[in-house]
């Protein structure tokens, strides 16, 4: 069983929906929020999803200018509460969002949050300074201090991150352009690196070290302008890059199964209507 959390821009709220195959999808509570925190005054995009000590949890963009990122848990999936919200990049006043937030776990069980975030006095109009960064976590109550994670020497957001047998898989979206018609930019690439070739340097900037194999292995652009929101997830020996095509208002996904060559599989796919920013990975608490 797979299932997924998303968000959607009429209401900026957190949505779920229930899948066999990860290809089509059964919205819950008939397509209404499981979670809404407009009375709050809070937003919710980009919900990721992940199991922790028995419970489902979620990280979440709380605002588009914010130096916090939202955590919810739920038991079943359905009704959620808010945990915290995570004040990742501290009391950094410069901080001008934080946005996209994520999480991978090392092989000892420590959680590391990715997001994206940019410096208001490093900004014009634009989130010109939005680069991916990042902190560890073994308990999700006390956490490391943030880190620049991943600069590829132009703007970034949107990174998601599979690990598996010491393999680290990234794809991101290539921010130039921002979504300006004629870029060739705005658009998802991906990256890798084994365990053995070192690819982070923790203490140091950027951690993804750009001398190394996260630098090496970024590939070209795999999706059309105007896509975003990238997540990666392995199945019966393929990956898959679903992501949100909003240029033209769609969801759109690829396989693979060496990581290079990619396939268009969105005929494929009968995802919810109008998702934004989705996070899929297969439930192992109620299988």
């Amino acid at each position: 069983m797979y299932k997924m959390t998303y968000s959607m821009d009429e209401t900026q709220a957190m949505y779920a929906a229930v899948s066999e195959d990860m290809l089509r999808w059964t919205p819950f509570k008939e397509g209404e929020p499981v979670l809404d925190l407009r009375p709050a005054g809070r937003i919710i995009r980009d919900p990721f999803w992940f199991e922790f000590e028995g419970r489902y949890h979620a990280l979440f963009t709380d605002n588009w200018q914010s130096r916090t990122i939202g955590h919810a848990v739920s038991d079943n999936f359905v009704d959620w509460e808010i945990a915290d919200f995570i004040p990742v990049m501290g009391e950094n006043e410069d901080v001008a969002n934080c946005w996209a937030p994520e999480v991978y776990f090392e092989p000892d069980g420590t959680g590391v949050i990715l997001w994206s975030t940019s410096f208001i006095s490093r900004n014009n109009e634009h989130k010109i300074s939005n680069r991916i960064w990042a902190l560890k976590t073994k308990d999700f109550r006390e956490f490391s201090k943030p880190e620049l994670f991943f600069d590829p020497g132009y703007p970034v957001i949107d990174a998601t991150m599979w690990r598996e047998d010491g393999t680290y898989y990234m794809a991101f979206k290539d921010e130039r352009g921002f979504n300006a018609p004629g870029s060739p930019y705005s658009a998802i690439r991906t990256t890798w690196g084994r365990e053995e070739e070192k690819p982070f340097s923790w203490g140091k900037e950027p951690v993804c070290r750009m001398d190394g194999p996260m630098g090496r292995n970024i590939s070209p652009l795999l999706t059309g302008w105007r896509t975003e929101g990238p997540i990666l997830i392995k199945k019966d020996g393929e990956f898959y890059l679903f992501y949100d095509s909003f240029g033209d208002h769609t969801y759109k996904g690829l396989r693979s199964r060496d990581y290079r060559e990619w396939t268009d599989i969105s005929g494929e796919m009968d995802f919810p209507f109008h998702c934004k920013h989705l996070c899929i990975r297969k439930d192992t608490l109620n299988p």
